[in-house]
């Protein structure tokens, strides 16, 4: 039997890739019959238990099933319990309720009260389906514009899936994934996507993403492998040579299909990686960067992750898979393939956290995960017998328990009670002083927290990543640049805002140099530099432009007079 070679190795020319997959794959009917694969076996069938049947599926047994099972309820009721200490949520009223939902969890929770409040579940559809309260005066499909859909929700986060497709082309590269099976993985990966794109409507922002780019461009190169083989040394070459490939098409395809489509929705995402390795900046970059958790990783993650030990544990894990890989010249064992790709997975996902401190979201539990494989003896036999690796993995888990239940009595300590007296004021003053189709203008959580505990329209809201709402996000920003009136008031205008919410905290505050609002106007505007901005004038008269018709210590409601406009 011929095993799966680690390396992609030169063919002669006249071998074609049939051949050579047949090659690659033969097994004689006579050993096919007398070969099982590990876990592979039908024993898991022949129980009637259906979590026999979900542990096959999943590789565990009927009793890790039970103990992830716990593990889940455990987990959950820590969560639970932990939200619950900080906020007291189960004692709020309605309305402190809905103003703990801030920013775009507010957003999405008012589409749900407005399905659960309308008539029939039928209306409450065709409700989000044609809605003006969320970017008045435009009529648009909440469906499709903001993935209500709990089964494609991921798709808001289709970049990452660029990083797990990366992961699994490295893999193909260095020869752990064969060509068909990589082909089987990108063609589930495209069909998910074509679904998506059919349930939102035909929304233009998955087609033209880096992640259909990347799908694309992976499926070519693997079309065109026989010609990288005669073209290019096997070994590193060949490897670096696909990886550049793939980048420069991807990028490529990119830049075309967003012309083609003239989508640029996701233009904030190439910016913002731009600025992360250049001095470049604009203000919707500034507006990411300037908050820390778009930032890069501080320095205090790392230095969590000594202290549990979970960073050297990874460390030493990753360099056994990597000492594998690179002293074993042929695997004959699929176990090689998911530690590749999952050492891959953790390459990618360092990268994400350190350059976007909040994507280590995604690094931690991760990372939590590689370190489980200090239990796997076919990474740590070389420790010697079963029970002395056993006694080694008890002690690594007893000193990484030291800081783990320290950072639990921490968070178990934290005791508080959700308060927002300015804001619950000021969104009964707007229920009972507006009229119900009286148009608001604002900061983006606060424009949320409107929309959901008020039901009054707005024209800008968290949702940044819509090219359209960036655009009015920015109009309604200009209240806080070095503008004059007569251009912020047109701004606003232009948009139909009845009442401009001001907070001067947003005038004023300022995470470091240069992340103050005016300051990343100044970017947009430098020939305005140094003078006072309009919201500095406002905070002090808002006359002429408009009329102080509510403020307490951090709110003040501007209204426009209808015979100016």
């Amino acid at each position: 039997m011929v095993a799966k070679t680690r390396k992609q190795t030169g063919k002669s020319p006249g071998q074609t890739p049939t051949e050579r997959d047949r090659n690659l794959h033969h097994v004689s009917p006579h050993s096919k019959s007398n070969i099982r694969r590990p876990g592979r076996e039908s024993k898991a069938f022949s129980h009637p238990n259906g979590l026999s049947v979900i542990g096959h599926k999943l590789g565990l047994t009927s009793s890790s099933l039970w103990k992830l099972g716990v593990t889940i309820l455990l987990g959950e009721y820590h969560l639970s319990q932990l939200f619950e200490n900080d906020r007291h949520f189960s004692h709020l009223s309605n309305l402190e309720k809905e103003m703990a939902f801030r920013t775009e969890m507010g957003l999405y929770y008012s589409y749900y009260k407005t399905i659960i409040k309308a008539p029939s579940f039928l209306d409450g559809l065709h409700m989000i389906m044609n809605d003006r309260l969320t970017e008045y005066p435009l009529v648009i499909n909440t469906l499709k514009r903001f993935n209500l859909y709990p089964e494609v929700s991921l798709s808001k986060v289709s970049a990452l899936f660029v990083f797990q497709v990366a992961s699994l082309f490295a893999s193909y590269i260095l020869g752990y994934l064969v060509a068909a099976k990589m082909q089987s993985i990108l063609v589930t990966h495209m069909i998910t996507l074509g679904v998506c794109f059919i349930l939102m409507f035909g929304n233009s922002m998955l087609l033209t993403s880096f992640y259909a780019s990347s799908l694309i461009s992976i499926w070519v190169i693997i079309a065109l492998r026989d010609r990288f083989i005669q073209v290019f040394k096997p070994g590193v070459v060949i490897w670096v040579m696909q990886g550049l490939a793939w980048v420069g098409s991807t990028v490529l395809l990119k830049f075309l299909l967003s012309t083609v489509f003239g989508a640029s929705d996701d233009a904030h995402i190439s910016g913002l990686i731009k600025s992360k390795f250049t001095s470049y900046k604009d203000f919707h970059t500034l507006m990411y960067t300037c908050a820390a958790e778009f930032d890069f990783m501080e320095f205090e993650t790392p230095v969590r992750y000594l202290k549990t030990l979970l960073l050297p544990i990874n460390l030493l894990v990753v360099a056994l898979v990597a000492a594998r890989v690179t002293k074993t010249s042929a695997k004959t064992e699929d176990a090689d393939e998911a530690l590749v790709y999952h050492s891959l997975q953790l390459v990618a996902f360092t990268v994400l956290a350190i350059l976007i401190m909040r994507l280590k979201l995604f690094l931690t539990p991760h990372m939590c995960i590689m370190a489980s494989l200090v239990c796997s003896r076919q990474l740590f036999g070389w420790v010697g017998e079963k029970f002395r690796h056993q006694a080694v993995v008890f002690g690594l888990v007893a000193m990484m328990a030291v800081q783990g239940v320290a950072n639990l009595q921490a968070q178990w300590a934290i005791i508080g009670e959700f308060s927002n007296l300015p804001q619950e004021e000021l969104l009964n003053w707007i229920q009972e002083s507006t009229r119900p189709d009286s148009v608001f203008a604002g900061a983006m959580p606060t424009m949320a927290s409107v929309k959901l505990s008020t039901g009054r329209p707005i024209v800008n809201h968290p949702h940044y990543e819509d090219a359209g709402l960036r655009s009015r996000t920015k109009l309604v920003y200009s209240m806080y640049s070095r503008m004059s009136g007569e251009a912020v008031k047109q701004n606003l205008m232009t948009l139909g805002v009845d009442f401009f919410i001001l907070e001067d905290s947003w005038c004023t505050r300022r995470t470091r140099p240069g992340c103050s609002m005016p300051e990343i106007w100044d970017v947009e505007n430098p020939e305005n530099v140094g003078k006072i901005p309009f919201c500095t004038h406002l905070s002090r008269n808002s006359r002429p432009y408009f009329n102080t018709v509510f403020s307490n210590d951090i709110y003040k409601v501007l209204k426009f007079s209808k015979d100016l406009r």
